[in-house]
């Protein structure tokens, strides 16, 4: 489905007819080249004019024989990497849209002077069902990938569309601050809209990409759901390059907040160069349990230049953009505060359908 045809359809029938492409896109192609190297090309550290050729290569001259598209896969990454990873975490150093751009991530973010509105819930489709997973270590954070990503995707909560998860990844520090203050750890899962077919496809769009992220604080008890990460952790933090499967299967909920109904929205960018300008932002307004001894495991990992102490940007000017507060409909509100009337939203009877079609959508992918 092309982006025109796509808009032609009503916000609240994007998720229907995205997983309609999904079906079609994952059912063979998702196993395919493009598909491997889209995954590759921003585990590299994001995007660039001369990867995002490379993979536009692919999708035309992706060959047929199996040994062979894994040879020209390998190929491939090999080049994205190349493209992508010369840069390291000094940001007097990063130019282009990382200096110039109006809308760059991350944002300070202030409860008081966001917009709140209300919409439908944010929905996790898959989010809750164990998988295979490995943790790689690429020199400039630690990648969380898991499998069967087609059937792992967020949809509606004012979203136009399904997003299908790609990756998720880990900052230390975070990168979003709340009124100015930095928490230790911000997790991001990086999904891109299935109208594009891929991640390279989907940052040349303002809303190609969007990343959810939860931020984390400090407690003095240890978090279990993070214990099977970091004993990956372990293993990969030591050499770029590495990577190391998770001993037990991993849920990506896990790393979720118990409360989903509150969470800031932005448009803005990628948080690494080429610091693109296609992402639409969701950041958890609940956060995450981690242990101070937790935390510092993350400090052991290696990049090309020594140990990676922290890999987060600083905070990029608004430039005029609006942040959203964003409460669904399901959270009880008190009139003064918002005028529910006033505010554009799709009823649970219309959603329910939308959201079982897509699923249905999704279960299709693996026959």
């Amino acid at each position: 489905m092309a982006t025109a045809e796509a808009d032609k359809f009503p916000p609240y029938l994007q998720p229907l007819c995205s997983c309609a492409l999904l079906a079609v896109k994952c059912g063979t192609s998702a196993r395919s080249v493009n598909f491997a190297v889209g995954m590759g090309h921003y585990s590299s550290g994001g995007g660039s004019s001369s990867s995002c050729r490379h993979l536009n290569f692919a999708q035309r001259a992706a060959p047929s024989s199996t040994v062979t598209r894994i040879c020209f896969c390998f190929l491939l990454l090999i080049l994205s990497v190349e493209a992508d990873g010369d840069w390291q975490f000094s940001e007097d150093s990063w130019t282009g849209v990382c200096e110039d751009g109006r809308r760059q991530s991350p944002v300070d973010l202030n409860e008081e002077k966001a917009k709140v509105e209300v919409t439908e819930p944010l929905i996790f489709l898959r989010y809750d069902r164990p998988v295979r997973a490995n943790l790689s270590n690429n020199g400039h954070t630690v990648v969380l990938n898991v499998e069967q990503q087609c059937e792992v995707a967020i949809a509606s909560g004012g979203l136009r569309g399904v997003y299908q998860l790609d990756e998720i990844h880990f900052h230390w520090e975070a990168e979003h601050t709340i009124v100015g203050v930095r928490l230790p750890l911000e997790v991001h899962f990086v999904h891109h809209n299935v109208i594009f077919g891929n991640i390279s496809h989907a940052l040349q769009h303002p809303q190609g990409l969007a990343v959810v992220a939860v931020l984390f604080h400090e407690v003095d008890f240890e978090s279990s759901n993070m214990v099977p990460v970091l004993d990956a952790l372990e293993e990969t933090a030591g050499s770029v390059g590495e990577t190391t499967p998770l001993a037990v299967p991993f849920s990506p909920a896990t790393l979720l907040p118990d409360d989903r109904s509150h969470f800031y929205r932005y448009q803005g960018s990628l948080t690494t160069p080429p610091c693109t300008e296609s992402v639409l932002w969701t950041v958890m307004h609940s956060s995450v349990p981690i242990s101070k001894f937790q935390l510092e495991k993350f400090r052991t990992v290696n990049s090309t230049s020594g140990l990676l102490d922290a890999n987060f940007r600083r905070t990029q000017p608004l430039n005029g953009r609006t942040v959203y507060l964003i409460i669904d409909d399901e959270v009880d509100i008190k009139d003064n505060e918002i005028s529910s009337a006033s505010t554009s939203k799709i009823s649970h009877k219309t959603l329910f359908p939308i959201v079982i079609i897509s699923l249905a959508a999704f279960k299709i992918i693996r026959l």
